[in-house]
């Protein structure tokens, strides 16, 4: 059940530098799903999704050779830039890039790092130096370095490495410390993935001195990293996670409990206070007991924090940051999100207005939306972490489409600019949409096996589920291998290995694949 308090350390190790290979990298290849026109936002192509009155969203570079996963954007100098490649969801495939948009006499993109587990986290401290956080450990960089890499050190070790949520996402704290997430291993504790609804009470991995689903904090002392402490507990996976510069008042937008409903569970917007439990996996939204704790005896809620404000359900904040009076032009005191989620919530930026101490409880306004696929135009967009460099743009990566982005102040109306671009066509899905092919592989194997987790999008009848699955890029019938199906019951290019935890038998992923592959259709 929850408890408060804080715990003893995680391990931590500090050891020698070790010599890595980095290798440059040509210019990137040109974007093949955010289209080219001759509008610009800033030096960039300008991306022709709907935006807030005075911003536009400028295409930095896309399918860039050697690039998988980006996930994390940082500016180090003035126009130069590292980035975590988090590589798939496979180890040891990550990478760490630096991208040179200040010499365009220079290679604008190299390798500084390579062969990581599932880079992600990537912060600059007050000492100079880089934090990146990979699944297991995060280690320290000298940016002053020739060769980075050569300086690099774990300063962090015995982080998890398996589960549902093994990716190390950091925050600096300006009193000179890093902020951990360790990411819940499970959706709600369940004891078997098939069986969702057999939970465990107490749940043991929220258990013990050194729970997972929690945030911890480790002190920087000079050139080492103190032994990680446990801040706050109950919090399924803070990927979104930022400091206010001035208050210090750390803020955290929760990705919830996955239910199959498009309506719930809220994502939560929490501040976080040392020493509170947040839910995780009892309890969801403001307070309520979750679905399969409701008939737990001995269940108080109400002794967990509650969030500040709820946020749509299905959102996936994994992007948090705070915009002041040298942040995004017209944003001053507000905390911008990034929505990754692939529902009809996601998929977007928003900006909350804050109070003077930080407290995010002003209007809440979308700075990018209609981010959804427009073939000829733009894919569903999926922005990660989002940061601001010296001059108040606003980058991000993207990373189901390989993209490199930045949000800024632009002299038109985005939407303007954008009503001269050429609109999408809509494909005539019903060629395909009648075919047994079609109706054979929606009937037998998709409601049956994925229904219970993505009913939003299977639900209704095959025609309406046909046009929800290519709405949404988890089909594409012009090219059935790019599609997010296809590549998650394969584990390819960044995606998660479906159906979870060990996706499906070689048998049965060939004969999926094979009908997948059938539902070709001309457009």
């Amino acid at each position: 059940m929850p408890t408060l308090g804080l715990r003893p350390a995680l391990s931590f190790v500090v050891f020698a530098a070790i010599l890595l290979f980095a290798g440059d990298i040509g210019q990137p290849a040109a974007a093949k799903d955010y289209g080219r026109n001759k509008m610009r936002c800033g030096p960039f192509v300008r991306v022709a999704v709907s935006t807030a009155p005075g911003l536009c969203l400028g295409l930095v570079a896309q399918d860039v050779k050697g690039m998988r996963f980006p996930r994390t954007v940082i500016e180090i100098e003035p126009g130069i830039f590292w980035l975590t490649d988090m590589g798939g969801w496979n180890p040891n495939r990550g990478k760490l890039w630096r991208m040179n948009l200040r010499d365009p006499k220079a290679p604008r993109f190299r390798v500084l790092d390579q062969d990581l587990d599932r880079p992600h986290g990537l912060v600059r401290g007050d000492d100079g130096r880089v934090y990146l956080g990979t699944a297991g450990a995060v280690w320290g960089y000298d940016p002053k370095d020739t060769r980075p890499q050569d300086s690099k050190r774990k300063v962090v070790s015995g982080l998890p490495t398996k589960g549902r949520h093994p990716l190390t996402n950091l925050a600096y704290d300006p009193a000179g410390a890093l902020i951990i997430n360790v990411g819940a291993p499970s959706d709600h504790c369940e004891l078997d993935p098939d069986k969702p609804n057999t939970v465990a009470a107490p749940c043991p991995s929220s258990e013990g001195k050194r729970p997972e689903a929690a945030l911890y904090r480790a002190r920087i002392q000079g050139d080492t990293v103190a032994p990680p402490q446990l801040l706050a507990e109950g919090l399924r996976n803070s990927m979104a996670l930022a400091f206010h510069p001035r208050t210090g008042l750390l803020l955290q937008a929760e990705n919830s409990i996955d239910y199959k409903e498009p309506d719930q569970p809220k994502e939560e917007l929490n501040v976080i206070e040392p020493g509170a439990h947040y839910g995780w996996p009892y309890c969801i939204e403001d307070q309520k007991p979750a679905r399969h704790y409701r008939k737990q005896r001995g269940l108080d809620c109400s002794t967990t924090q509650a969030p500040i404000r709820l946020l749509p359900a299905h959102a996936a904040p994994l992007g948090l940051v705070f915009s002041g009076a040298k942040g995004l032009k017209g944003y001053a005191q507000h905390w911008l999100i990034g929505y990754h989620g692939y529902r009809d919530t996601g998929h977007r930026i928003v900006a909350i207005e804050a109070d003077a101490t930080g407290q995010p409880t002003g209007k809440l306004t979308e700075l990018v939306f209609n981010w959804h696929k427009r073939p000829g135009l733009h894919p569903r967009g999926a922005p990660v972490a989002l940061n601001f460099d010296h001059q108040g743009w606003l980058w991000m990566a993207d990373d189901r489409n390989k993209a490199i982005l930045v949000l800024m102040a632009d002299g038109q109306a985005a939407s303007a600019a954008a009503s001269k671009l050429e609109q999408a066509k809509t494909p005539n899905l019903e060629p395909l949409a009648s075919s047994t092919a079609w109706q054979s592989f929606y009937r037998e194997t998709l409601v049956p096996r994925c229904g219970r987790c993505h009913g939003a999008l299977l639900g209704g009848d095959a025609w309406r589920a046909l046009e929800q699955l290519v709405r949404e890029d988890w089909l594409r019938p012009e090219a059935p291998e790019q599609g997010l199906v296809y590549q998650a019951i394969l584990g390819l290019e960044g995606q998660a290995l479906m159906p979870p935890p060990k996706g499906l038998s070689a048998k049965r992923r060939e004969s999926w694949r094979q009908a997948l592959l059938s539902l070709r259709l001309d457009l």
